[in-house]
């Protein structure tokens, strides 16, 4: 996994994510460089998205595959459990939202 992304991983907080791209965004003005940057914020956007159909729309819309990647990167084997008080349920597949 590209130590770029922050989503879904311990260790990587929003702080943390914002102080690397005010490193790198620092670094490239004092090289006379230009830096690109795309926010997603996907908290709760890809709830009811089949992530194969929206892989599919920015690949025919000739998005970069940089960024088709990081969102596909997100999805693999994401499962969930609920709880209440002390009882757990089993860990399921998520199936909306997986590629």
């Amino acid at each position: 996994m590209r130590d770029e992304l922050f989503g879904f991983r311990s260790k990587h907080s929003e702080a943390l994510q914002l102080a690397s791209l005010f490193e790198r965004v620092t670094r490239n003005f004092g090289e006379k460089r230009l830096t690109d940057a795309a926010f997603l914020e996907v908290s709760k956007d890809f709830n009811a998205v089949v992530i194969d159909g929206l892989l599919y729309k920015l690949t025919v819309l000739s998005f970069p595959s940089y960024p088709v990647k990081t969102i596909s990167f997100y999805f693999p084997g994401r499962t969930f459990e609920t709880s209440f008080q002390t009882a757990t349920s089993y860990r399921r597949c998520v199936w909306v939202g997986m590629t």
